[in-house]
């Protein structure tokens, strides 16, 4: 189904576009990282110095006071900078050139004037936490055999102590609160995959509980398609090499209780 862009999904994928405005921020931004890489490569020298002093001290020569040491000493710190701000600079331009080159289908998408939108037929669901920031994700098993991740965004900002009053009574107070059903409504960009819209609506599908995922180094963006078979997501899932630890969050709320 094709469905005309609203005055709030252009002002979305505007605030996506890297402009030049956003550059010159940027930039302004590059005296001040000049002068910190500056001072951090003349770090390994200042301890190199403080080392001959030592040695000068102990050994009672007085190597500083040469000419040639301290040339050196400055040609060291030189040639330092110079290998810093090179790799910096490398880095920079491959970032800004993939930034102003992901404008290309943001732009697509709002010249075309419109966006895709599918409901899509859930069978299951599989429940995995970040190990990182604790919020929790789904992949979900489409009836066309399609595998797409749906991310919780509130879940991550649970305190111990919510979450705490759930495990007690032996449940995830998240996974009450957020349910996959049967049914998800996509809406995306068709040129930059911009998801809009990932709204479940129905009936309860079945799925497993929530477990550290311990495959990747980052889960999927939410709203996107898995090329991974499902059958083998529930194996790497359930060969995890750490499932949450209820306990261990009860014992900090209760921590944090006390203190109080």
């Amino acid at each position: 189904e094709t469905v005309p862009l609203t005055d709030r999904d252009r002002e979305i994928l505007s605030g996506q576009l890297f402009t030049r405005g956003r550059f010159a921020r940027d930039l302004a931004m590059l005296p001040l990282g000049l002068f910190a890489g500056v001072a951090l490569c003349g770090l390994p020298v200042g301890l190199l110095v403080l080392l001959v002093a030592g040695l000068d001290y102990l050994l009672g020569t007085s190597l500083l006071q040469h000419r040639v040491t301290g040339l050196l000493f400055l040609a060291l710190w030189v040639a330092l900078t110079l290998v810093a701000f090179a790799y910096s600079m490398r880095h920079s331009v491959a970032e800004y050139r993939s930034r102003f080159a992901a404008n290309a289908p943001l732009r697509a998408d709002l010249d075309s004037g419109v966006k895709h939108c599918e409901a899509l037929r859930i069978e299951e669901a599989l429940c995995v936490q970040e190990n990182e920031h604790g919020g929790l994700g789904y992949f979900c098993r489409v009836a066309d055999g399609r595998v797409i991740f749906v991310t919780d965004h509130e879940s991550a900002s649970w305190e111990d102590e919510d979450l705490a009053a759930g495990y007690r009574r032996g449940v995830d107070p998240r996974q009450e609160r957020f349910v996959p059903t049967d049914t998800l409504r996509l809406c995306q960009a068709a040129a930059s995959g911009y998801v809009f819209e990932e709204d479940f609506s129905g009936a309860p599908v079945p799925r497993v509980e929530g477990i550290y995922w311990t495959d990747v180094t980052r889960l999927p963006d939410s709203g996107t398609f898995v090329r991974r078979p499902w059958e083998k997501i529930r194996s790497t899932c359930a060969q995890a090499e750490k499932r949450v630890d209820w306990t261990e969050v009860i014992e900090r709320a209760e921590r944090s209780e006390t203190r109080r």
